[in-house]
């Protein structure tokens, strides 16, 4: 994730994050990388691949692994 995210004051705890580039395939487990295009997305309430920027709670962006401050 490159910059800041986008904070909402009308929703607090909500960013504007572009997650749909989030490559899944280069996710490990026990040392082993798994097939991505398996896994559901963790990012949307159904696992589908994000279409582009979104809002998400703070947990979800720490999740990504990226800093986000006000």
């Amino acid at each position: 994730m490159t910059g800041s995210p986008a904070f909402y004051p009308a929703l607090p705890g909500s960013w504007l994050v572009d997650l749909s580039h989030v490559d899944l395939s280069r996710v490990q487990v026990g040392g082993r990388t798994v097939d991505g295009d398996r896994l559901p997305s963790p990012f949307t309430p159904k696992g589908d691949r994000p279409e582009g920027p979104a809002r998400y709670a703070m947990p979800t962006v720490k999740r990504r692994g990226g800093a986000a401050t006000a």
